[in-house]
């Protein structure tokens, strides 16, 4: 029940938040507990409005919220409104696939079980039409399609001037090398601009919630660590400021625990904004296609889809104090592909995209080899090693390849700018 007063929102609304109404939260994206992508889901929603519905995902504080509707056309299973803690959101992927699986699990579990059950839910960006199964012994999952492709907004292309003044930018610093600053949307939006460089330091501060909530972090270490044989609780470096200035990105790392790494998102990000920054290798073969990796099931993020990446450790700090991201992400190239320094050539442009509390710095990267041959090399490399990351290799020849559920925003939103641009 939510009784208590709420800053913000209006008489009539809050008469609607004293009605009881149940709620799930869930676990999207992993097979165990307290893991993957949090999800609250608010059931018999009708009688809330918007900033009702927003006061209560600000209460929550999870990533996305869902709010279950009737549906305007009764064939369909639901409507649903999606919010963040500070708006809504025309469709977001896993809220989408935790809400399909939530009304499956509650409206036909049985059915789910053998045959599978489509869920029709009314999103704001068109009706979306799961189809819902569960393996026998596993965590149920969820497939759809979007109702429309992702497509550029043109707006930002016509006035990049504008998008260089709300940075504090001039219009050099964001046109060099032939790309411009452009929105993608299929639902939520994100904006992509190029940098003129990245300027890292390394800078130690205290961080107060690595002590404060250590009891906390030591839990979730101890049980992530007994899910994953190969997680080690070493040292890597996290943003604490960051600005930008004459097109350059500008930030402070400090050192940290990896066991407070991983728990500071999954108990809400509290205290100071902090950023996961981390350069990245968007590699792309010579026939155009984009090869990512499959991460192990001994890695934090197994089963998830990534360029060859890594967070900066205390090896990326050089002997005048700056965090040699350009460095890093060559050195996480190379061990995580086995492929030779000969073998691919980056570019020297940063392309920054914003994800949450991530920052991922990118540069193009071209291997002399096809798609095809390049993943045969890469999996042959992989196969002679002892402590392999990658699982396995993917291909992306064009925007129908783009795996929504596995893969990370900022990588479908850079592969789809990049598309576009071909």
């Amino acid at each position: 029940m939510f009784a208590r007063p709420v800053a913000g929102v209006h008489e009539a609304a809050m008469a609607s938040l004293l009605k009881t109404r149940r709620f799930h939260t869930l676990d999207v994206f992993t097979g165990a507990k307290l893991a993957g992508n949090p999800l609250a889901v608010v059931h018999d929603s009708d009688g809330l409005d918007a900033a009702a519905m927003q006061a209560i995902a600000r209460e929550f504080n999870l990533s996305e919220t869902v709010f279950i509707l009737p549906p305007d056309d009764p064939v369909n299973t639901a409507k649903i409104r999606i919010f963040t803690p500070g708006n809504e959101l025309p469709f977001a992927g896993h809220p989408t696939v935790g809400t399909a699986v939530l009304l499956a699990t509650l409206r036909a579990p049985e059915l789910m079980r053998s045959s599978g059950v489509v869920i029709a839910l009314e999103e704001r960006i068109g009706l979306v039409s799961a189809e819902v199964r569960q393996p026998q012994g596993k965590a149920a999952r969820a497939i759809f399609d979007l109702p429309r492709a992702p497509e550029m907004l043109p707006a930002p292309r016509r006035d990049p001037a504008l998008i260089a003044d709300a940075l504090g930018l001039g219009s050099d610093d964001i046109l060099a090398s032939g790309f411009w600053p452009a929105n993608f949307s299929a639902g939520p939006t994100f904006t992509m601009v190029p940098l003129r460089d990245v300027d890292a330091r390394y800078q130690p501060v205290p961080w107060p919630f690595a002590e404060a909530q250590a009891d906390e972090i030591a839990a979730i270490w101890t049980r992530e660590a007994a899910r994953r044989s190969g997680l080690f609780d070493g040292t890597v470096l996290l943003q604490h400021s960051w600005r930008i200035e004459d097109g350059v990105y500008r930030a402070e790392y400090s050192p940290v625990r990896y066991r407070s790494f991983i728990a500071w998102p999954l108990l809400g990000k509290p205290g100071a904004p902090r950023r996961n920054g981390f350069a990245m290798a968007a590699l792309r073969a010579a026939d155009g296609a984009f090869i990512l990796g499959v991460m192990g099931p001994q890695t934090f993020n197994a089963g998830k889809i990534y360029f060859p990446a890594g967070t900066p450790d205390m090896d990326d700090v050089t002997a005048d104090g700056r965090v040699d991201l350009a460095g890093s992400m060559v050195r996480e190239l190379m061990e995580e592909t086995g492929l030779r320094q000969d073998e691919f050539a980056i570019a020297p442009d940063w392309t920054l995209v914003l994800d949450s509390h991530r920052a991922a710095f990118m540069r193009a990267a071209r291997i002399v080899h096809p798609a095809a041959e390049a993943r045969r090399i890469i999996l042959d490399r992989l196969a002679a090693e002892t402590d392999q990351e990658l699982s396995d290799i993917v291909i992306v020849r064009g925007p129908g390849d783009i795996d929504e559920a596995q893969m990370p925003d900022f990588a479908k939103a850079y592969m789809r700018a990049a598309f576009a641009r071909d």
